[in-house]
């Protein structure tokens, strides 16, 4: 009777750990998308397992997840987290015209979040974006002339390079060259006029067109949204320490189950 106890008893308690263990992890599996964009947002740095795993579990469900990504969109104040979300995304093919509008509406704004919808734009952008571009050619903060500048060599077609031509004069009466101090905008757009031109006479050899940037690559407008994404992040030790609770939760179960099974059985040889 004793040798059977020692038996079930230890058997008893690690099929008790095990289910447990499978009931935790099925609880972490069957998160909504509501749920991991939630978590996502609320992380102050993603550049971690927990982090990765939301985010890439989150551009898996596809298209579903857009209007979500929309509706926090519209409510958030924190440009970080705003150019997290377009990171996101930016990630995902589906219907965007409702982030895009956002986005051409956060241009008219101010701060940061100007050159992150400038540079979500330039990855997600229509070309039926461009005529709310153009206008911020002339803009006065030489960072945004050069992102929309970027983003219109990726997106124009053109009619878009006849209008930041006439953008390209104006630009030089109001921002021109002086003593200790020169405009870089100017030559931006004049190599994004230069990449449509050329980007439209491929076309018409019959090419389609793609979000492929120009000679030069997209700088300002695409240094806007690196670091957003897990992959292009670093740092994140607390919330490494929180997306690793789940793991040392297993292990912590199973090391119970072998004391509780090493203490059994030192019970039954002592009897």
């Amino acid at each position: 009777m004793k040798r059977r106890f020692g038996i079930v008893m230890p058997v008893s308690v690690l099929c008790a750990l095990c289910w447990v263990a499978r009931c935790f992890g099925e609880q972490t599996e069957v998160m909504t998308s509501s749920q991991l964009l939630d978590r996502i947002v609320r992380m102050y740095d993603i550049a971690n397992d927990d982090g990765e795993r939301c985010w890439n579990e989150l551009v898996a469900r596809g298209s579903g997840i857009l209007p979500l990504v929309c509706a926090a969109l519209a409510n958030e104040e924190n440009d970080v987290i705003v150019g997290r979300l377009f990171g996101l995304a930016c990630e995902v093919n589906g219907d965007r015209s409702g982030i895009r509008e956002i986005a051409i509406e956060m241009t008219r704004g101010g701060g940061q979040r100007r050159l992150v919808a400038i540079g979500a734009l330039s990855k997600m952008g229509e070309r039926s974006d461009c005529v709310a571009l153009v206008p911020l050619l002339e803009d006065p903060d030489e960072s945004v002339r050069i992102a929309a500048a970027e983003t219109l060599g990726v997106l124009g077609d053109l009619d878009t390079a006849a209008s930041m031509e006439a953008a390209l004069k104006r630009i030089r009466v109001l921002y021109p060259d002086r003593e200790g101090w020169k405009d870089y905008s100017a030559p931006r757009v004049e190599k994004a006029i230069r990449a449509i031109k050329e980007r439209e006479r491929s076309m018409s050899g019959g090419q389609s067109f793609s979000h492929g940037g120009f000679a030069g690559g997209v700088g300002v407008a695409e240094s806007a949204l690196s670091g957003v994404s897990p992959g292009a992040a670093s740092g994140g030790r607390a919330d490494r320490a929180v997306g690793g609770l789940g793991g040392w939760v297993i292990v912590g179960l199973v090391v119970l189950g072998a004391l509780a099974i090493g203490i059994c059985w030192l019970s039954v040889r002592s009897r």
